[in-house]
């Protein structure tokens, strides 16, 4: 027993300073990755969530657009067809002899120029 009592002793007169008490693990660092962080400050999620947000903003201007493309198209498609109406009922009508109206045909040509002059702007 005489021995661990030693030992003990031996351990406790032993300086404790940092340096020494420090195992030798200089010549081998762990290597830890560092964590890099982009110039923009961002997490990955954060990236993520903005260029969804980018990309359904994208996908709503281009449904935007869509939807106004339509609703001209439907309106152009309804004058047409208002008058392609008026034109036929001019066509169509006749004075109390069963002569054609020209006087109304002659409006339906004027209508149709002006619609011309217009498209032309």
């Amino acid at each position: 027993m005489p021995k661990s009592t030693e030992n003990e002793i031996a351990l406790d007169e032993t300086p404790q300073d940092d340096e020494q008490s420090k195992p030798e693990t200089s010549a081998k660092k762990s290597r830890k990755r560092k964590q890099t962080t982009p110039s923009d400050g961002l997490t990955a999620f954060q990236r993520a969530k903005k260029q969804y947000d980018k990309i359904q903003d994208d996908r709503r201007e281009e449904a935007k657009k869509r939807r106004i493309e339509n609703d001209r198209r439907e309106n152009e498609r309804l004058d047409a067809m208002g008058f392609r109406r008026r034109k036929d009922q001019a066509i169509k009508s006749r004075t109390k002899k069963g002569q054609p109206n020209l006087n109304a045909l002659m409006g339906c040509i004027v209508e149709k120029l002006m619609k011309e002059k217009e498209k032309k702007k």
